[in-house]
């Protein structure tokens, strides 16, 4: 319904009017951002149109400890696949020299 009759535009305008300065509207975009989260206040626009430092940061450094522990990671399964190797050659020695002193003892 289009026509909600003037009490609920008043209500409406008042809800405005009490919310209106909890937000702010960004230079750049034109859109309303909250104070609190949304705003960078350092630049003067919205955090869309200019992340805050302190979250890039942070968020730089998460990136950072995150590809760090994916070379880690990617590290320790070649060393993991390296010791397996290691682990099938030496069976195979040791079954090989089991072989060798057995027939020694027949012979």
């Amino acid at each position: 319904n289009m026509t909600r009759g003037k009490a609920h535009d008043d209500a409406f305008a008042q809800a405005v009017t009490e919310l209106k300065p909890l937000f702010m509207q960004c230079q750049r975009c034109g859109m309303w951002t909250c104070k609190d989260v949304c705003f960078n206040f350092e630049a003067g626009v919205c955090a869309n149109c200019s992340p805050k430092r302190e979250g890039e940061v942070a968020a730089a450094k998460s990136d950072r400890q995150l590809e760090q522990t994916y070379c880690d990671a990617e590290a320790l399964l070649k060393i993991s696949g390296e010791i397996h190797q290691l682990l099938q050659q030496n069976t195979e020695l040791t079954q090989e020299i089991n072989r060798i002193v057995a027939a020694g003892k027949k012979g």
